[in-house]
């Protein structure tokens, strides 16, 4: 089964879409701990406008989360957010006419908690990871109130999928759901495309456009004007939260380091168009921390293997372990090649033999003191008389 590469740095504005791109590896588990600022002096209505008198926006959001990769496809993953939001509005009860006097206010507390999960799968080269996120509002919207929102203030549940295709450099990557908010709001089609360069083991930089649109019509769509008065009063007159049918899409970008078991990230988004919605800044800082509630496969503590106590087969250790299909820290890889056939034993040509021979025996010389045969001996005597018949003519 795949498993490209870890858990993902990034929590975008809008939350629930953001548990990205880097695959489960089993037993691990990251605690993240971020920060979050966001600016708003303008609405798009549907083109970029100024709040009217100065109004401003301004929210520092607190971001704790932990996840847990119960297997190589499934992830789990839950959080709280908190912070404190300030706007400047205008002071209708002391302004006069040509002077216009503005009051800040303040707000602050926990503002929501969120649960989700993933299930990583594989479509050829492509990874398919279905997502599920659900949160829940510490506090809910109270139109008589003058304090700032620190959120959307709904329960919202929302189903999509992430689609990747990753490489040994990069990986692009969308992103299409749906979400629910409660309270008679629109219903919300949010989304993503983008690429990231690099690897969650050392340094990666991405870049995305995401946005979201709406689908229907809140049920105040009517009520305009109490919905901008209220909004006028607690929120300097911004689009952020609690607008009627809002439409945004925005481009950032993230970088992030990780140096052993503790990675930084931090980066910025900007609108670039919307409709019934804030134009803003959001930058973004984070830290993350990486452990494993396993050891790593092929490695075992000292303490853990005595050999005087323990009963195994040597052999074992002679044998070739075949290497993962992703490393301890996710990164993707390619299937194993299969191991090289073994080399042929080389051939010995052995030298031909020549048919046996029976082996010589010498014979001895004779010794001087063994008699001579029987032909020598009259040839001898043969001899000896031709020369005392020779001797006797003469």
């Amino acid at each position: 089964m795949m498993l490209t590469l870890f858990f993902a740095y990034l929590l975008s504005a809008c939350s629930a879409q953001a548990q990205v791109r880097f695959s489960p590896v089993e037993g691990q588990y990251q605690i993240k701990g971020e920060f979050d600022y966001l600016y708003s002096t303008a609405n798009y209505i549907p083109n970029s406008s100024t709040l009217f008198g100065g109004g401003k926006y301004t929210r520092m959001l607190f971001v704790g989360e932990g996840s847990y990769d119960y297997s190589p496809a499934l992830r789990f993953y839950g959080g709280i957010t908190g912070g404190q939001a300030t706007a400047v509005s205008v002071d209708s009860a002391n302004s006069l006419p040509g002077t216009t006097v503005t009051v800040s206010r303040s707000n602050g507390g926990m503002n929501e908690g969120y649960l989700g999960g993933q299930w990583w799968t594989e479509f050829k080269m492509f990874d398919v990871v279905p997502q599920i996120d659900f949160v829940y509002p510490f506090w809910r919207v109270d139109e008589t109130s003058n304090n700032p929102l620190i959120g959307e203030g709904a329960l919202r549940l929302q189903a999509g999928s992430w689609v990747m295709m990753p490489t040994d450099k990069f990986t692009p990557f969308g992103y299409l759901g749906l979400t629910y908010l409660d309270g008679g709001r629109a219903m919300e089609l949010p989304y993503s495309v983008g690429v990231r360069v690099g690897t969650s083991k050392t340094f990666f930089v991405e870049g995305e456009f995401r946005g979201y649109a709406p689908i229907g019509s809140d049920s105040n769509t009517d009520n305009q004007a109490i919905r901008d008065a209220y909004l006028s009063r607690a929120q300097g007159g911004s689009y952020e939260f609690f607008a009627l049918n809002p439409n945004q899409a925005e481009f950032a970008g993230l970088a992030g380091f990780r140096f052993e078991q503790f990675g930084i990230y931090g980066g910025a988004a900007k609108t670039v168009f919307g409709k019934n919605s804030a134009d803003d800044w959001t930058f973004t800082a984070g830290l993350t921390y990486n452990g494993s509630t396993r050891e790593r496969p092929g490695r075992l503590k000292d303490s853990d293997f005595q050999q005087d106590k323990e009963h195994y087969d040597p052999k074992l250790f002679q044998e070739q372990v075949t290497p993962p299909t992703s490393d301890p820290d996710g990164e993707r890889v390619m299937d194993p090649p299969p191991p090289p056939p073994p080399a042929p034993e080389p051939q010995v040509v052995e030298k031909p033999q020549p048919p046996h021979q029976p082996k010589r025996v010498k014979r001895a010389a004779p010794k001087h003191d063994e008699p001579m045969p029987n032909v020598e001996m009259l040839m001898k005597d043969t001899q000896k008389s031709l020369e005392k018949k020779k001797k006797s003519e003469d």
